[in-house]
This record gives C-alpha cells, sequence and structure tokens, in this order.
C-alpha cells in the first residue's frame, strides 16, 4: 500500500473532534492534526482493528453527512467525516479494508 494522506475531522470515543490529516500507512492509520498536543495525534495499527462501519448521527464539528467509525481492540472507537467529501470516506474504508487483509495474512 502506498501511504495515502486525507484531510478529515475525527474523535475518539465521544470526545473532542480534531481537524487532522490522516494518514493510511502500511500497517496503521496515523491521525495528526488541530488542537495541537498530546490528545490531538493518535497511530492505530490495524492489527488492532475489529470493526469498520457507516453511520450518520450529529455532525462532529458543523460537518454533517455520513461518518465512518472504526472500533479497536478495548472498545476504542474512532468516527471520522471527510473534508475531501463523501467520495474519500468509501476511498478510505476500501483502503483500510484491503490493508487489513494483507496484515492478517
Amino acid at each position: 500500500m502506498h501511504p495515502m494522506s486525507y484531510a478529515v475531522v475525527w474523535r475518539e470515543n465521544g470526545g473532542s473532534a480534531h481537524a487532522a490529516g490522516l494518514d493510511l500507512r502500511l500497517n496503521e492509520i496515523h491521525l495528526s492534526g488541530a488542537p495541537t498536543g498530546p490528545d490531538a495525534e493518535r497511530t492505530l495499527p490495524y492489527t488492532e482493528l475489529r470493526e469498520v462501519f457507516f453511520e450518520r448521527g450529529a455532525p462532529l464539528v458543523g460537518r454533517a453527512g455520513p461518518r465512518l467509525v472504526f472500533v479497536f481492540d478495548g472498545r476504542r472507537r474512532l468516527e471520522i467525516t471527510s473534508l475531501d467529501g463523501v467520495g474519500a470516506l468509501h476511498e478510505i474504508a476500501t483502503q483500510v479494508e484491503g490493508a487489513r487483509g494483507k496484515t492478517a495474512a
């Protein structure tokens, strides 16, 4: 997998929302952005990812529409919405599912 980057808004476990860059790397999802600090950066290995699905709900910082949800070990829940459009969410989901399959093999 070639590293791919997306502009997103993300929230973990219902906490504060962060505008960030989401990088899909060979073995992990990496998020970094604003506001800066230890709470604004995450590295999440594909090996810990248990579920990937779409849902609708209250907007993340004014970004209404579908969001992509990742559930990791320990019930860690990460919700993202794309600043690049809905098509980017589908692309992220496809890339992550493909990477998960390669990691599990």
